[in-house]
């Protein structure tokens, strides 16, 4: 099923109990696109290349089917 982004929002901010005006003002702050900036960059000096990517002591594991060995490694 697909919907319209506001729509979806909506419908899962109600779900929530969570206050929807207030969650698409902090989205669209300025920190919010900073903090966006600053990731951009650091997957770009990661050479991420696709999503999700996971980072764990210097090793890159990339895809969802990976997630277990990166937490494998974090224990090493």
């Amino acid at each position: 099923q697909t919907c319209a982004l506001p729509i979806c929002i909506s419908e899962v901010c109600s779900e929530l109990s969570l206050d929807k005006d207030k969650i698409i003002s902090e989205a669209k702050s300025s920190d919010i696109e900073t903090k966006y900036k600053e990731n951009t960059n650091s997957a770009r000096e990661n050479k991420i290349f696709g999503s999700p990517s996971f980072i764990v002591k210097n090793e890159l594991f990339w895809g969802d089917d990976r997630m277990e060995d990166a937490i494998k490694w974090s224990h090493k």
